[in-house]
């Protein structure tokens, strides 16, 4: 099993997949991945990464009508997380504390 499909096995997790600078899925499972929603994801974080003082930013949440997506930031590459509801953020967030580490070293 792929760390991809881990985080796809998280309770309430639709889509899980990696995507490169480049804008590249490298790895997915449970659906297609609206690229266009990760480029205006990405352009978000550079311009509130730059406004504020130039850190990288770790996550955000984008809330679309067909459900959150969760935007995990892995050094170039970009974990995007979709999931059923807001409610299960808390829950999301931890259990990917675990597997980004794992994320990162590949």
């Amino acid at each position: 099993m792929s760390v991809v499909e881990d985080v796809k096995a998280i309770r309430g997790v639709r889509l899980a997949a990696i995507v490169d600078s480049a804008g590249r899925v490298l790895d997915s499972v449970g659906g297609d991945v609206d690229l266009k929603l990760v480029e205006a994801g990405r352009a978000v974080a550079g311009s509130l990464s730059a406004t504020l003082g130039g850190g990288e930013l770790r996550d955000m949440v984008i809330d679309v009508e067909e459900g959150p997506v969760l935007l995990t930031s892995l050094g170039d590459r970009l974990l995007i997380t979709c999931f059923d509801d807001v409610a299960n953020l808390g829950r999301i967030r931890f259990s990917l504390r675990r597997a980004v580490p794992e994320l990162q070293s590949r």
